[in-house]
């Protein structure tokens, strides 16, 4: 793989062996919930390496419909 840095969409290799080489250090998984906000969670990259991309990651569904403001 050449060293060039990631641009735009990667495949799950490509991410992986950023990860390894320190290009990338966290991952943020964000989704939108029902008022427009990004809801998700930081992952550091030895998380993803040691159990991530094997055994995925998951939030509580009730952040979709909560309104943190109130």
């Amino acid at each position: 793989m050449d060293n060039k840095p990631a641009s735009g969409l990667v495949t799950v290799e490509e991410l992986e062996y950023f990860m390894r080489t320190g290009e990338i250090d966290t991952l943020i998984i964000a989704i939108v919930d029902m008022q427009g906000r990004l809801m998700g969670k930081r992952l550091t990259a030895d998380y993803c390496q040691r159990c991530g991309f094997s055994k995925g990651t998951h939030f509580r569904t009730y952040l979709l419909g909560t309104d943190m403001e109130r």
